[in-house]
């Protein structure tokens, strides 16, 4: 509706979405640091399933082979950072589920 009204610009709405992306990052990377720092505390991983690892590493390494092979059929490499979100969060996750 505020589009329609001209009321909202579409660039304000992009950067919107920009920092969404960037505060789900943050929080992922934040919920990652804790629960490792809770392992770790613990010296345990007691209740934790490693499928929850199998699957998260899967989905981490196929989103970021999906940016790259986008990237690389289109021939635009700047693919990889206009989705920062969805590469950054590729690798967060397999960086702390190894």
């Amino acid at each position: 509706l505020l589009f329609a009204l001209n009321l909202l610009d579409h660039t304000y709405l992009l950067d919107y979405f920009y920092v969404l992306s960037l505060l789900k990052v943050s929080a992922t990377c934040l919920k990652y640091t804790k629960q490792f720092l809770y392992n770790r505390e613990r010296q345990s991983t007691k209740g934790w399933n490693i499928w929850y690892n199998f699957l998260e590493c899967a989905g981490g390494s196929l989103s970021m082979i999906q940016v790259v092979l986008d990237s690389a059929d289109m021939g635009d490499w700047r693919g990889v950072t206009g989705n920062f979100a969805k590469f950054a969060l590729g690798f967060i996750t397999i960086f702390f589920d190894t």
